[in-house]
């Protein structure tokens, strides 16, 4: 019985799914189990699985029609026999020694969740956040807390969960999955371990859905942020708090890809999100932590939408930001 389950699920990666596999397979860690979902790929990708269910015992291949990127982790999650449970997208890679950090922190300090740092590499940068590079542990709503401040990051590919967490919660929808998918986590799990050390190796790609312009997927979003919010209503007053704060700031990332990327008059959506930033406009005190560029935006935005579109358009061009690569 293998003591850590990884679930990587495949569609359409024929470009990259090599790379991520054999990251994984050179773990310096050895007790684990491979488990590949094919989601309905018609690029080869599927033929690259079973490749490596030839030549590795570990890895497990397990071919389906496409259901999305949530189907198929859940379908892994179905099948899992590790005491731990990671994740990996087909497009990223792991340092070598990602998941013997991951597993000797959650072993040493009895933790449900283990987690590690996260290098980004853009299309033209890289982001490698090396800060206290110290073991720290976090208890119950700590772990919630860190989730949505972002020091945990939203991406489950850089933790492992223990079964008994990982395998009673499911992954829904298409877009910021893993976020929900932590929260839930993290409000089961009774402490948990976090090293800063970047191991595992996001890439940003051009079809990624973190680089394109607005679409429904962005209100889809949001509404995951709310579910956020309902879901931390009983924990602790700080971690409600920053719930709030992040789904605010959320409505103002998603108003600026609107005013940047669509021609005034402006859809049904963006004045849905106007009455939802009064509703949570107390956040924009600065009692509550919220960065001075939000509160000027939100200052700016609910004085004039126009005004707003020429100061952001500014921005852009003067300040390297996420939204303005959106652009490039």
């Amino acid at each position: 019985m293998p003591f850590l389950s990884i679930i990587v699920p495949v569609y359409n990666k024929v470009n990259y799914v090599d790379e991520c596999v054999m990251s994984i397979l050179d773990q310096t860690y050895k007790d684990f189990e491979l488990i590949l979902v094919d989601d309905g790929s018609t690029d080869g990708s599927g033929q690259r699985c079973d490749h490596y269910g030839k030549i590795d015992p570990r890895v497990i291949v397990i071919h389906q029609d496409n259901k999305g990127v949530s189907a198929a982790r859940n379908r892994g999650l179905e099948v899992s026999r590790g005491k731990f449970i990671g994740f990996a997208d087909s497009d990223d890679t792991l340092e070598k020694d990602m998941y013997e950090l991951l597993i000797n922190n959650a072993i040493n300090t009895g933790s449900d969740i283990s987690v590690c740092g996260i290098k980004r590499i853009y299309r033209d940068h890289v982001d490698e956040r090396m800060s206290d590079m110290g073991i720290k542990l976090y208890e119950k709503y700590d772990g919630v807390y860190e989730v949505l401040t972002g020091l945990f990051y939203m991406n489950v590919g850089n933790k492992i969960f223990k079964s008994e967490i990982a395998g009673n919660i499911l992954f829904e929808g298409r877009f910021k999955e893993d976020l929900l998918y932590n929260v839930r986590a993290f409000l089961k799990a009774e402490k948990s371990v976090f090293q800063d050390a970047p191991k595992y190796i996001y890439k940003l790609r051009e079809n990624s859905v973190s680089i394109r312009k607005f679409s429904i997927l962005d209100m889809e979003g949001l509404a995951i942020d709310r579910q956020v919010i309902d879901l931390v209503a009983q924990a602790d007053e700080k971690t409600v708090r920053e719930a709030k704060i992040s789904y605010f700031v959320q409505i103002l990332s998603t108003l600026n890809l609107i005013v940047l990327y669509s021609k005034p008059p402006y859809p049904d959506d963006f004045y849905n999100m106007i009455r939802d930033l009064k509703e949570y406009s107390f956040v924009a005190g600065k009692s509550h932590g919220l960065r001075l560029k939000h509160r000027i935006a939100y200052a700016l935005i609910m004085l004039s939408p126009l005004l707003y579109r020429y100061f952001l358009k500014l921005y852009v061009l003067l300040v390297p930001s996420e939204v303005g690569r959106r652009d490039k």
